[in-house]
């Protein structure tokens, strides 16, 4: 109960905070982007666009070129390296990998993204109250074909394995992320989450709720035997290293394993709503989730949105509704484009109704990073700018180019 209590009463600072700043959102990102030029001047990236020269957005945009964020893959090669100081002085605390590339993330980026989930987690908790009495557990995301090993800065897998929540809270370790084979890394995460009593489950989007039910289904005898015998189950083998860690302080709990048997003899078959009775919420991205599919596996259990991302950074929120429009909340600077190679656009420059490709600068070193997030610009309320997330329009052909005929 005290967690609750001291989550909504964080909330509350947060919000008052957030609210002074969406009234002139503009003003403040200028006012870090300048600081943050100013303490970066001397980093590698800094020195080659003349950080020290630029005093204003205005100079940024017209020094630092926009960038598809995988272009930005060998600065993070360097960090891997152990050359800390090629995008920003201080360097990251960790590089988290995701489906769009590679992010380094800044201590600011950390201490943002915990103030904006407890922002969310208490919105949650008061529209489903006892959403944060139990664990969270997250579906780790994949990252395919990208290693997870580094000498100079530490590497996380996935969006959501960076721990916005308490450590003490999560239902599956964050080393279960760095495991590169999709079903074991799901296996995994689910011997760990069913060995607890979880009340909010979050997943990328709905299709990996769903194939994550689906896992807990078709595997749930290895499943129940590995929790009664305090093992990691049959796939174990596959990677022992990992696999030996993560065996630090299981133990046989033959308890739950008899409550598991007895869900899944109701039906025949263990769905993840009758492992976890308490269960009170699914969250996934904004805009991710075809809600009927989640049925057969979570039952009517409701889906909330946790926001619109690029990587692991959070740049909307939905704070105005746990389904409707989000508010823009920038880890840094943003900027929005109509289409590749547009004037690029501010928050207070949005056409409403009209779709944008999301540009961002984050306080690990992404600069000018255009990312794979599209969103339709919903109005204003309250000094935000509202979005939704929205398919990014299909490609523009371009017309043939006829060859030049020298005379």
């Amino acid at each position: 109960m005290w967690f609750e209590s001291s989550v909504r009463w964080r909330a509350r600072l947060t919000l008052r905070a957030l609210r002074a700043t969406w009234r002139d959102a503009s003003a403040a990102e200028d006012g870090w982007l300048r600081r943050h030029m100013s303490e970066n001047a001397r980093s590698l990236f800094g020195l080659a666009h003349h950080f020290s020269r630029m005093g204003s957005a205005p100079d940024f945009q017209r020094g630092v070129p926009v960038r598809a964020l995988a272009e930005d893959g060998r600065a993070t090669r360097a960090l891997r390296r152990g050359l800390q100081h090629e995008l920003t002085v201080r360097p990251p605390v960790c590089l988290a990998v995701s489906e769009e590339g590679e992010v380094p993330m800044a201590a600011e980026s950390r201490r943002e993204g915990a103030r904006l989930w407890r922002l969310w987690a208490a919105g949650v908790e008061q529209a489903y109250p006892g959403t944060l009495a139990g664990c969270h557990a997250v579906v780790p995301e994949g990252a395919p074909g990208r290693s997870l090993h580094s000498r100079g800065v530490r590497v996380l897998a996935g969006e959501f394995a960076v721990p916005w929540a308490p450590c003490w809270k999560g239902a599956v370790p964050a080393r279960v992320a760095g495991i590169r084979d999709a079903t074991l890394r799901a296996f995994l995460a689910a011997r760990f989450a069913l060995a607890r009593d979880v009340t909010l489950l979050s997943a990328r989007s709905a299709a990996e709720l769903a194939a994550f039910g689906k896992l807990i289904q078709d595997h749930a005898p290895s499943l129940i035997r590995a929790i009664r015998d305090g093992s990691l189950g049959v796939f174990a083998c596959e990677q022992p290293r990992l696999c030996k860690a993560l065996m630090f302080g299981l133990r046989p709990d033959p308890a739950r394993a008899r409550a598991l048997d007895r869900a899944a003899e109701r039906l025949g078959k263990l769905r993840p709503v009758d492992a976890w009775p308490g269960l009170k919420a699914l969250a996934v991205r904004s805009g991710a989730h075809p809600r009927g599919a989640l049925w057969p596996w979570y039952g009517s259990r409701p889906v909330v949105e946790t926001g619109v991302f690029v990587g692991p950074e959070r740049v909307a929120l939905p704070v105005l509704g746990l389904d409707g429009p989000c508010a823009l909340t920038s880890p840094g600077l943003t900027e929005f484009l109509a289409h590749p190679g547009a004037e690029p656009l501010r928050q207070h420059e949005l056409r409403e109704g009209a779709s944008y490709q999301v540009v961002v600068t984050t306080p690990g070193g992404l600069y000018r990073a255009a990312s794979s997030v599209w969103v339709r610009a919903a109005g204003n309320q309250g000094g935000a700018a509202l979005v939704e997330p929205v398919d990014p329009p299909p490609a523009r052909r371009c017309a043939p180019v006829a060859p030049h005929l020298a005379s």
